[in-house]
């Protein structure tokens, strides 16, 4: 079985894993590109399971248009671009709308410590 991770499912995990453990509200494209990375290592090496990332500036782009709710796109600065959550969301919106759905499996691998240092967040343990 082959499993699908969506651009949604990569922002909302980063961001609630930067947001609790950082207090930080955004995160790069590059940070997102390496922690959905470490996630399909994690699934092909921990769970023995294909896995495929579905992510793109396309896809987040439509991401942004989709969820304008939750996320903008910053690409003012010469810094790279982000995404960031809106100022009226907090990690526990995210959870609720993105995380309720998610297996345990999937929880595992978005929440591997090796795959946060990708974040810069660190965890001990």
């Amino acid at each position: 079985m082959c499993k699908f991770i969506s651009v949604e499912d990569i922002v909302a995990n980063a961001l609630i894993e930067i947001y609790e453990n950082n207090g930080g509200r955004k995160v790069s494209f590059e940070q997102l590109r390496n922690y959905g990375e470490g996630v399909i290592r994690y699934i092909k090496n921990e769970k023995r399971e294909d896995a495929v990332l579905l992510v793109s500036r396309y896809h987040m782009r439509e991401l942004v248009r989709s969820y304008s709710e939750f996320f903008n796109l910053d690409d003012t600065g010469d810094s790279g671009t982000y995404l960031e959550l809106r100022s009226d969301k907090t990690a526990e919106d995210l959870r609720t709308n993105f995380r309720a759905y998610i297996s345990i499996d999937m929880l595992l691998a978005f929440t591997n410590k090796n795959n946060l240092h990708e974040l810069g967040v660190f965890v001990k343990g």
